[in-house]
C-alpha cells in the first residue's frame, strides 16, 4: 500500500513541494526501543514495528502484466504547469476568467514509502505577460494514496488575480483599441477536490506505472472504476463578478460578488494502459459523474443567499504517454477536472482545472546505508 503526501510552500520565490508516501497511518502513542543486536532504533506503534508497517514488499500482482521496482531508487527531472478556466455563462453570452499562471522546473527522488520533490518557478517566463494579463498569486498542495484497490486523492488550489480571456464581450475588436486584457486583481478563486475510487482489475492493471512510473505495465490492461468526489469551489471579488457592460446579459446575477458551492458526486469510469513496442505506453482515463450542488451567493448590499440544490455534472479525465524500461523512464501527463453548476436564473457556472507534467528519470536497485538505513521501512 502506498500513499503520497505533498506539502508546498513558497519561500523567497522558491516553491518547495514535499511528498511523503506512507503505507500505514501513525498513532500518537509511539515509543522507541533499541534492539540489542543492531545499531538502529526500532519504533513501535501499538506493539508493531514501523519497519513492519512501512517496509516495501513485492506486490501481489500478475507478473505477466506488471513489473514492480519496489526496491529501487527513483530519480527524476520535472517540468509542470497548471491552468484554470472560470466560465460564467448566460442565455446569450459568457465570460471566461483565467489566471496568469507560472510554470515550474524541479527534481524528485523516491524510495520505499518516501518521495521528495523540489520545484521552482521558471524565472522571466511570464514577466512579459504581466502588463497584458496582470499578476496572479497562486498556491497549491496535494495528498494522495494509491493502493492496489483503493485510490484517494485530495488537492487544494487558490488563485488571486484573474483576467478576462474574451474581452470582445465587453467591446468588439477589443485589441484594436486596447493593448491589455481586462484585469481583476481582486478576484480570488479557491478549489478543493477530493476523490475516492475503487479499481476492480488491480492484479493486472497498474496505476503507479502511469502515475509515478515506479512500476512497468508489460501488457495492455484496463479496469473499470467506481467512486465518489467532493468538490468545493469559491469565487469572490471586491465588486460584481460581471463588468458593467455585460450586466444586462446576466440580470439575475448582475450584482453577484461571491459564489460558493459544494458538489457531491457519484462517478464511474474506465482506465486503460495500451503498451506498444514493449516499452512505450499510453494511459487513458475518464470518470464522468452526476452530482448534487449545494451553493450560496452574495450580492452587493445583501446577505448570503442559499441557492436551490440542483443536479449537475462533475468528472475528470487524464491522458499519459510514456516510456519505461528497467533503467530509464519518461512521460507526459495531461489531466482535467471539470464542474458544471447553476447560478440564479438561467445562468451557469463552469470551471476547468488542467495540469500538465513532464518527467524524465532513471531507477535502479538501491540498498540504504548510514543514516538512511536507520529510517523505518528502509
Amino acid at each position: 500500500m502506498k500513499s503520497k503526501i505533498r506539502f508546498w510552500r513558497r519561500f523567497g520565490g522558491v516553491k518547495i513541494l514535499l511528498g511523503l508516501v506512507i503505507q500505514a497511518g501513525l498513532c500518537p502513542f509511539v515509543r522507541a526501543q533499541t534492539d540489542a543486536d543492531t545499531t538502529r532504533k526500532e519504533i513501535i506503534v501499538l506493539g508493531i514495528s514501523l519497519d513492519t508497517l512501512l517496509k516495501a514488499r513485492p506486490p501481489k500482482v500478475d507478473t505477466n502484466y506488471i513489473t514492480s521496482y519496489y526496491a529501487h531508487l527513483h530519480l527524476r527531472l520535472i517540468a509542470q504547469g497548471n491552468d484554470y478556466f472560470l466560465q460564467l455563462i448566460g442565455p446569450t453570452d459568457h465570460l471566461t476568467y483565467k489566471p496568469n499562471g507560472a510554470s515550474s522546473l524541479g527534481v524528485g527522488v523516491s524510495y520505499s514509502w518516501l518521495s521528495l520533490e523540489l520545484t521552482s518557478k521558471v524565472p522571466y517566463v511570464n514577466r512579459n505577460l504581466r502588463t497584458a494579463k496582470g499578476e496572479t498569486k497562486q498556491f497549491g498542495t496535494s495528498l494522495s494514496y494509491n493502493g492496489r484497490r483503493v485510490w484517494v486523492n485530495t488537492k487544494y488550489q487558490s488563485y488571486q488575480g484573474l483576467y478576462l480571456n474574451n474581452p470582445d464581450v465587453l467591446e468588439k475588436d477589443w485589441f484594436t483599441v486596447h493593448s491589455q486584457y481586462p484585469q481583476r486583481p481582486d478576484l480570488e478563486s479557491r478549489i478543493w477536490y477530493s476523490s475516492l475510487y475503487y479499481c476492480f482489475n488491480h492484479r493486472q492493471f497498474s496505476n503507479p506505472a502511469s502515475q509515478m512510473q515506479r512500476e512497468r505495465q508489460k501488457k495492455s490492461a484496463g479496469s473499470f472504476l467506481v467512486g465518489a468526489t467532493l468538490l468545493f469551489t469559491q469565487i469572490k471579488g471586491d465588486s460584481s463578478l460581471f463588468p458593467h457592460a455585460v450586466r444586462p446579459l446576466f440580470p439575475s446575477n448582475a450584482n453577484l460578488t461571491q459564489y460558493r458551492s459544494f458538489s457531491y458526486s457519484i462517478n464511474a469510469g474506465y482506465i486503460r494502459t495500451i503498451v506498444f513496442r514493449t516499452n512505450f505506453f499510453t494511459t487513458l482515463l475518464i470518470r464522468p459523474g452526476i452530482s448534487l450542488h449545494n451553493a450560496s451567493s452574495v450580492s452587493t448590499g445583501e446577505n448570503t443567499r442559499s441557492l436551490p440544490v440542483r443536479v449537475g455534472m462533475q468528472g475528470d479525465s487524464r491522458v499519459t504517454v510514456g516510456y519505461n524500461t528497467d533503467r530509464y523512464f519518461a512521460g507526459a501527463t495531461y489531466s482535467v477536472v471539470f464542474l458544471s453548476g447553476n447560478l440564479e436564473g438561467a445562468s451557469v457556472l463552469r470551471s476547468y482545472k488542467t495540469d500538465i507534467r513532464f518527467v524524465i528519470g532513471m531507477h535502479f536497485p538501491f540498498k540504504p546505508k548510514g543514516l538512511l538505513h536507520r529510517l523505518p521501512g528502509f
